[in-house]
């Protein structure tokens, strides 16, 4: 059995751990967010890693046909060369380059 004393210490041991852990970057993404929505900008947040509307019907269809197709497994860090190249595509660069 351990003594009042004892219990104050660690807990406030434990105290002084806890104010050593770091805020959460993926909480401070979301409050920034959400101090941006406060003052009326539109802002899309995949900070907390779902955004707030619907997912749009072709990207539920993509996601089906992809687990019909069994591509159901992690991709490497930087996407499959498709996903890259439509991001490519998506921001413009190879649109200019073909122009």
């Amino acid at each position: 059995m351990t003594s009042p004393t004892t219990e104050v210490n660690q807990a406030i041991r434990l105290t002084e751990r806890i104010n050593r852990i770091e805020p959460s970057a993926t909480m401070a993404v979301v409050a920034e967010a959400e101090k941006l929505r406060s003052q009326g900008i539109d802002v899309v947040d995949f900070g907390a890693g779902e955004p707030h509307f619907a997912t749009p019907q072709h990207i539920k269809d993509a996601a089906i046909a992809a687990i019909q197709d069994n591509f159901t497994k992690y991709t490497a860090v930087g996407g499959t060369a498709e996903s890259r190249l439509v991001q490519t595509w998506s921001s413009g660069r190879l649109r200019r380059a073909r122009s």
